[in-house]
């Protein structure tokens, strides 16, 4: 039960939504969005899943302090669980982009930290694969 002053209900969460944790996890998920975005946007979207699930582990670590969950559930130290997560989010964030800014070449793909693919080969204007058949298109 809830102190007679105490917000319940979706005003619980509104009004966690205006602290300062609240603020810090939404402005996380807002960059998770643009992450997600941007790994969409490039020409391998295979990095998509460390967005959707940094995504979604915020949301739902969001949801569980934003309705009051976490003193209910009180077999898990959500303080250290919200910390482990960041910190694992953090490193496979920046492990991620390292490994695929060596290798960009697209802007959406640089933003997001995507690698680019394989180019195509180019061949030179003198080649034998782009000059055209003395025999009218016949080889």
């Amino acid at each position: 039960m809830e102190p007679s002053g105490a917000p319940s209900g979706p005003a619980a969460c509104v009004a966690f939504s205006r602290t300062r944790k609240g603020l810090v996890l939404i402005g996380e998920i807002a960059l998770c969005v643009l992450a997600l975005v941007c790994y969409g946007a490039s020409r391998t979207p295979g990095y998509t899943g460390l967005a959707i699930c940094e995504l979604v582990f915020a949301a739902l670590i969001l949801l569980v302090w934003g309705c009051r969950l976490a003193p209910r559930i009180n077999f898990i130290h959500w303080g250290w669980t919200d910390f482990i997560r960041c910190v694992i989010g953090c490193l496979l964030f920046l492990i991620t982009s390292l490994i695929v800014i060596i290798g960009h070449r697209d802007g959406a793909g640089t933003a997001a930290g995507i690698p680019r693919t394989a180019p195509e080969p180019q061949t030179r204007p003198g080649s034998p694969q782009n000059s055209p058949s003395p025999r009218g298109g016949q080889p």
